[in-house]
């Protein structure tokens, strides 16, 4: 159609050829009547016979012109020429956001700007009812003012269309190169939804799928989804996940992979289900991007406002922060009235489980920094890793576990960088107080996790002393080496299995070779060594070796909590020292009041001796406030419970923390001990198998299959001998403890045999002789002057 330029169509004049592609042919034209530039797009007149192809053009023409929007482009009328029907639209100078990538990535900043408008656009027409169905780069223009403009509503549909039937479905395209054939496919095969290749009904979540994969391609320069033919691409669409935008490009803000990946979910009802949210989620993102300038011209205002008190009164700090362009919703008043605070895991946005122990260890480390902030309550690192792996509902979490504020963040392990995002997000209404991005070298983790928690702090309470200050940042080392195996370290102690816990040991040994000054791989090593009874270990070995870790972290640093918690339950457990145990946990109290832990243990301690056990339920309830969502804690006011013999209150709380944790298997432990209790034995042997399932420990199963197999031929005599068999099997080949073997032949009426293997208990300093007092097991033996005579050895006060 090149005879027409200079011709007026209309009141068109026409003066050149633009370009031209499968849908029509583009002129750029003046308005004669208006005296304006104007793009005229025709449809080539091959096409304009076909009913299908005028039907699409002219659905651009009604589906643009009923969107008035800044970032649409405009369509002022359509008409005819000789049988070919032409759209007279906005005439835009500039080049398709494809020219603008060709295989680079934007700048975060020019992506945020553009990707803010373009779903500015989408929330517009999905308003409208109107679905795009081929949002890709080459359809959103960028003009030279920087201003993004949705075009092409070819294949846009309203909401009350019919659905699109399976003929219409998209057919193979061969090449690499993404086309849109007209009649052919609906869409272009690379910006394709799941829902659109399968040929299923659509709606607006099609559009924010393909706006995912444009964000993609903004990000790192290159698609989403690729592959040398159609059917590679569909099968990419259909079945895989995108290599991390972070990887690919490492200036991509951790949170727009995030929104990325979101945008990008498979599942049209986990994916964004509103242009509005994902528009939201952008303009956050931006606003976080720009506080690093921000917040220094807010620090800037804020030293000018200390000479000038007046102007603060006078409401005169809102207009400087306004006139800063302030990105944040710092909240100062808000962020001073914070009283309790939760570190959610961080996300390791990576995905490679290897790297684990960084986004955790960051999490762990932030909580016991801001811990030492006052009048503040951190909740516990048991009562947050629930969440872990899960998404963030911030005012559920909230209030599950009674916090005004949460603290989450990501974590990106690349190479020899590492990559941290962190937000400070109110409760009550999801808005975020403070947010910020950083990237430093690995080499500097430390500083970095001192940086982010000073930054915290100074958001929660602004005036900190020096002192105050230095305890938040305060780091036990300076070299990112041992701090590195200290983190490896604590992650395996954390997951709490037999060979966990010794590779934990291994990495807090290497923590302290690489830096023999550091306190907290020495604290970390008490803890591996003190649980490790519990999973085999030989308590005679591990205990001393836990209260020398614990002995020299204090050494090295007086104003470590834990360690006299460890110590205090050492003391106890094992040296049966129990005077000493009592200054150590009080000296763990003293020092941090919040330790869930100490509580915890100080609670069983003076439980199982017996004669205090109002005040040993009182710090389990303690413990249960502090936390109250992790399981362990409820089933120790159970525990206290069953030794003061109160098995009815036993009974009632481990059965509500049964069915709130039904995986939780502790709980059943004690369930059965309340039954036995009360005498109630098939309920105890159906806990013991039931306990034994959720463990899935081989000789808990073994225990429970024969006091089942026993009971059912001999009655509950029959359970018990069993039992007993299958323990001193078990004692051959591994580690069963010779308390419980001993209370065994008590209750089979084997007063010799129940002491042989209590003495054992005594020379394997068995735990389960802090109870000699308490435990109803025992009762059979009361009357017998040797079990008194060895409550006086083990030194167990009086009642």
């Amino acid at each position: 159609m090149s005879d027409i330029v200079g011709k007026t169509i209309s009141h068109y004049r026409v003066l050149e050829k633009l370009g031209s592609g499968g849908m029509g042919v583009v002129y750029k034209a003046e308005d004669t009547k208006l005296v304006r530039f104007v793009a005229l797009k025709f449809l080539p007149k091959e096409l304009a016979k076909d009913h299908k192809v005028l039907q699409r053009f002219q659905r651009e023409a009604r589906g643009a012109s009923a969107l008035n929007h800044p970032n649409i482009c405009t369509i002022h009328e359509i008409d005819e020429h000789e049988g070919q029907p032409f759209i007279a639209m906005e005439l835009l100078e500039g080049r398709t956001l494809r020219h603008c990538i060709e295989g680079k990535p934007l700048r975060t900043e020019q992506l945020l700007e553009l990707a803010i408008q373009i779903a500015d656009a989408l929330e517009a027409a999905h308003s409208k009812g109107i679905v795009h169905r081929d949002i890709k780069p080459a359809n959103i223009f960028i003009t030279q003012r920087g201003q993004a403009k949705l075009l092409d509503f070819g294949l846009a549909k309203q909401a009350s269309d019919e659905a699109e039937t399976a003929s219409e479905a998209p057919t193979a395209v061969t090449g690499e190169v993404p086309l849109t054939k007209p009649g052919e496919a609906l869409g272009t095969v690379a910006y394709m939804s799941p829902e659109q290749i399968r040929g299923e009904k659509l709606d607006a979540r099609t559009d924010l799928f393909s706006f995912g994969m444009v964000l993609y391609e903004m990000a790192t320069g290159r698609p989403a989804f690729s592959g040398s033919t159609s059917g590679a691409i569909f099968d990419s669409i259909l079945n895989r996940e995108p290599a991390s935008p972070v990887r690919v490009n490492p200036e991509v803000p951790l949170e727009m992979e995030r929104i990325i990946y979101k945008a990008l979910e498979k599942d049209c009802d986990v994916r964004y289900q509103h242009a509005t949210d994902l528009l939201a989620d952008l303009k956050r993102l931006k606003r976080q991007t720009d506080s690093g300038r921000i917040v220094a011209t807010q620090s800037f205002a804020e030293k000018k406002l200390k000479v000038r008190k007046h102007w603060v009164a006078s409401g005169f700090l809102a207009v400087i922060v306004l006139a800063a362009g302030a990105a944040l919703s710092l909240r100062p008043s808000r962020a001073s009235d914070i009283d309790s605070l939760a570190v959610t895991p961080f996300t390791n946005a990576a995905g490679d489980a290897q790297t684990d122990y960084l986004s955790d260890g960051m999490t762990e480390s932030l909580i016991d920094s801001l811990a030492h902030l006052p009048q503040l309550k951190v909740k516990s690192r048991q009562s947050v890793f629930r969440y872990k792996g899960k998404d963030i509902d911030v005012q559920k979490i909230g209030r599950d576990l009674g916090v005004s504020v949460l603290v989450t963040g990501r974590v990106v392990p690349r190479g020899d960088r590492i990559d941290v995002s962190a937000e400070l997000i109110n409760v009550s209404d999801s808005t975020v107080i403070w947010g910020q991005h950083y990237s430093r070298r690995s080499v500097d983790i430390i500083s970095l996790q001192q940086e982010i928690a000073g930054d915290l702090a100074a958001k929660i309470r602004s005036k900190l002393s020096p002192s105050e200050k230095q305890r938040i940042i305060k780091q036990s080392t300076q070299n990112p080496e041992a701090f590195e195996l200290y983190l490896k370290g604590r992650y395996y102690w954390n997951r709490r299995t037999a060979s966990d816990i010794k590779t934990s040991i291994s990495y807090l040994n290497q923590a302290i070779a690489t830096d023999p000054g550091y306190a907290l791989a020495y604290s970390g090593l008490a803890d591996a060594y003190a649980v490790l009874p519990r999973y085999g270990g030989n308590p005679t070995e591990t205990y001393p070796m836990s209260t020398a870790a614990a002995r020299r972290a204090l050494e090295l640093d007086g104003s470590l909590a834990h360690p006299h918690a460890v110590l205090g339950s050492n003391k106890m457990e094992y040296d049966w020292d129990f005077v000493g145990g009592e200054v150590e946990f009080k000296k763990a109290f003293e020092l941090d009041p919040n330790d869930v832990a100490a509580h915890r243990w100080y609670a069983q301690n003076i439980g199982w001796i017996g004669g205090r056990e109002g005040e040993a339920l009182s710090e389990a309830n303690r413990a249960f406030e502090l936390d109250h969502l992790t399981p362990i804690n409820a089933v120790t006011v159970g525990t206290i419970h069953n030794t003061a013999r109160r098995y009815d209150d036993a009974i009632s709380a481990c059965k509500k923390l049964a069915n709130e944790n039904p995986t939780f298997a502790r709980a059943r432990l004690c369930l059965a001990h309340a039954y036995w209790g009360k005498g109630m034995y098939p309920k105890v042997i159906n806990e013991f198998t039931v306990y034994s399932q959720l463990s899935g420990d081989r000789n808990s199963s073994d225990f429970a299959s024969a006091m089942g197999q026993g009971y059912r031929s001999a009655g509950w005599r029959g359970a018990l001998s069993k039992a007993l068999e299958i323990r001193l099997a078990q004692r051959k080949t591994s580690y069963s403890s010779p308390y419980e073997i001993a209370t065994l032949y008590a209750n089979l009426g084997d007063k010799e045999g129940a002491f042989k293997w209590l003495d054992t208990a005594y020379q394997e300093r068995d735990l389960g002789l802090l109870s000699l007092k308490t435990d109803f097991l025992l009762d059979p033996l009361r009357s017998d002057s040797r079990l008194a005579e060895l409550v006086r050895k083990v030194g167990l006060p009086r009642l």
